[in-house]
């Protein structure tokens, strides 16, 4: 994350003088999902972790949506934080654009599930791309800076010993049930 000169609002909606310690980060930066002719909707999740809410004053995301390629058809996309969607848009046409900004003032929490969505028609394909910045306004600078993961990567990383484990069982079962080689045995 990197500092920044946006200004957000504090727990009490009253914009602050200056923020004393602003952090921004991009959750999403020319993120394409895309929608198969199969698929009717497609989503990706980042985790921003570790925000001090004692320090933390206010709040706010900066988003764009842009209907980059597919079939000219509408295509829904959506935003949400901590399962609340927060934005949707409904764009029809190549290039189209939408964008703005949204107090989170009293939304973030510690750690934070940070998603998008895009929802279209069956039997046709679409690509959206996703632009989502976020702004934190801290009284002060915290101990541990928060950080934005990918889930996937989170995911793998908190269960890389089960993993491990599985792949090993999956291993070990098809070369104990492998059959030997064929025995071919001829009576005269």
């Amino acid at each position: 994350m990197v500092q920044s000169d946006i200004v957000t609002v504090n727990v009490d909606g009253v914009p602050p003088e200056e923020c004393p310690y602003p952090l921004e980060g991009a959750v999403f930066q020319n993120f394409l999902l895309k929608c198969e002719a199969w698929e009717t909707g497609k989503s990706a999740t980042r985790v921003l972790k570790n925000v001090d809410t004692n320090l933390l004053l206010g709040a706010s995301m900066s988003w764009a949506i842009t209907y980059t390629q597919g079939n000219e058809i509408e295509v829904d996309g959506h935003i949400y934080l901590n399962d609340q969607r927060l934005t949707s848009v409904m764009l029809a046409h190549w290039d189209d654009s939408e964008s703005g900004t949204i107090d989170l003032t009293g939304l973030i929490k510690s750690t934070n599930d940070i998603k998008i969505t895009m929802h279209s028609m069956p039997v046709t394909w679409c690509e959206l791309s996703f632009d989502v910045w976020i702004t934190l306004c801290f009284a002060e600078e915290p101990d541990e800076p928060p950080e934005i993961v990918d889930e996937d990567e989170d995911f793998i990383d908190k269960n890389l010993k089960w993993l491990a484990i599985g792949g090993g069982a999956v291993a070990l079962t098809l070369l104990l049930s492998r059959r030997g080689p064929q025995v071919v045995v001829i009576r005269e």
